[in-house]
């Protein structure tokens, strides 16, 4: 759904055994390659232009130091979306306290989900910052990830696109061009016209995928 993309040096990192985890997490993820977070299995929602200026409006808010802003993005806008670059930039402010209170165990659940769909480098991530915690930690990290999971995992995040795609279908009317192509669609919730046949394909990858990876 979105690129991994790093572009300096990551800001908060102080002396101690934490922050050098957090400098070693740093170093490892500047080598992520562009899309690696995507997944060929997740059918993520459609990346719609105003999807991309949340994307936009995050990373420089992130940049700019205004973590406030980038945070609220990130958690209220993206997260939900099942975009695991902003889940992993959740983990990292909260690794560093930007904009949020610092929490280690909180900075290792936010690196879990990120990396549920098993991107090497973000699993490496979450396990190497996974061996710096406390046991009070871990059992801190699986408390917040029955939490996040309900609701920014994968198979949640699938099935409420799943239950929106439903609603929309049956909605739309139909009609053919005369030019014979394929039929469209327009929805009162929707900016131009869709077709009708992408909105039930998206409705079949879903349902696969929950089907097959959320029993």
């Amino acid at each position: 759904m979105k690129e991994i993309r790093f572009r300096g040096p990551l800001p908060g990192t102080e002396v101690g055994s934490r922050s050098v985890a957090g400098a070693w997490i740093a170093l490892l993820l500047m080598m992520v390659a562009p899309n690696a977070a995507l997944s060929e299995e997740f059918p993520a929602p459609p990346l719609t232009r105003a999807l991309k200026a949340k994307m936009t409006a995050a990373d420089e808010a992130f940049e700019d130091e205004r973590f406030p802003d980038a945070y609220r993005i990130y958690k209220s806008d993206l997260a939900p979306m099942g975009d695991k670059y902003s889940q992993y930039k959740i983990g990292l402010m909260h690794l560093h306290g930007l904009g949020v209170p610092r929490s280690f165990a909180a900075g290792v659940a936010w690196f879990e989900l990120a990396a549920e769909r098993d991107h090497a480098r973000l699993s490496e991530v979450r396990d190497k910052a996974a061996t710096w915690l406390s046991t009070d930690d871990r059992l801190e990290v699986e408390a917040l990830l029955v939490e996040l999971r309900a609701e920014y995992g994968d198979c949640a995040v699938a099935g409420r696109l799943l239950a929106d795609d439903r609603k929309l279908e049956p909605a739309v009317g139909t009609r053919v061009t005369s030019s014979h192509q394929p039929v469209t669609v327009i929805h009162g919730d929707m900016r131009g016209i869709k077709n009708v046949n992408a909105i039930r394909e998206r409705i079949r990858d879903r349902e696969r995928f929950l089907r097959e990876n959320c029993r």
